[in-house]
């Protein structure tokens, strides 16, 4: 399967999960939900103003920490126009939402301080799942800044 075909296969199945992402009946999506603590436990740790969530979906992570950091500015960013439609009809000041690819960055370099990831490694097909995407997404930070990642298999790097 082409990197093509499999981001194509992922919208299509993330196209009919956009209705239940954050619902009680999001089956196998409920998982994600289990990594928000420890994700805003980590950011409370560093300072940020500019945040990028790669792979935000209907937006959860950025509605929480949007609620608890009202004044940061927040980008996300999902291959799946439906999850972006999602994300867009909360209205959340400060926020901006984008359909793309983030191995395709559409961003000036060094515009976030802050960039996320949190069970969105399923988009990113190539033998190192990590290596196209971290160079990409790292050269839209500030030197420096951290970078949250979380995955069944990942972790919090």
């Amino acid at each position: 399967m082409t990197s093509k075909q499999y981001k194509d296969l992922s919208i299509k199945e993330f196209t009919k999960a956009a209705e239940v992402y954050e619902t009680d009946h999001a089956g196998v999506y409920n998982m994600c939900k289990k990594d928000y603590p420890d994700v805003l436990a980590e950011l409370e740790k560093e300072p940020f103003d500019r945040l990028l969530d790669c792979g935000c979906g209907t937006a959860p992570m950025i509605s929480l920490l949007h609620e608890k950091y009202p004044e940061k500015h927040y980008t996300g960013i999902d291959l799946t126009p439906k999850m972006i439609e999602a994300a867009k009809s909360k209205q959340l000041p400060g926020v901006e939402f984008v359909v793309g690819d983030c191995e395709h960055l559409p961003f000036e370099a060094e515009c976030f301080d802050t960039v996320i990831c949190c069970e969105s490694f399923h988009a990113r097909h190539s033998k190192n799942t990590l290596t196209p995407w971290w160079s990409i997404s790292a050269a839209a930070l500030t030197t420096g800044s951290p970078v949250w990642i979380t995955g069944r298999c990942a972790g919090i790097m």
